[in-house]
């Protein structure tokens, strides 16, 4: 797994957000925030569950969102980009080491 996030560091496909919520449960609104992002895939880890972003991405081709506990290698290579929280890669970071 450390060896995964490394080249997804090293390809720039790693992307560490302070924070990735949203409001409300729109699919619209989180669309408009990853294509700000300039992504188009991505696996989404965050450190805890948020109804709003599972609810705004479940019908989403091509996205997915994850808790730190659920993340495996195949998901993590699935996807063109995987977004990650900073509280979460922390978590991540405690259970590689």
């Amino acid at each position: 797994m450390r060896s995964i996030f490394s080249e997804l560091h090293r390809q720039e496909r790693l992307v560490v957000v302070d924070d990735f919520q949203l409001e409300a449960p729109k699919t619209k609104k989180f669309v408009e925030k990853v294509k700000s992002m300039g992504i188009s895939s991505a696996l989404v880890i965050v450190e805890s569950f948020d109804e709003n972003l599972w609810l705004s991405a479940r019908n989403l081709h091509g996205f997915e969102v994850c808790l730190t506990n659920q993340i495996n290698p195949i998901s993590l290579i699935e996807f063109e980009n995987v977004i990650v929280t900073s509280n979460a890669l922390k978590i991540i970071e405690e259970r590689l080491s």
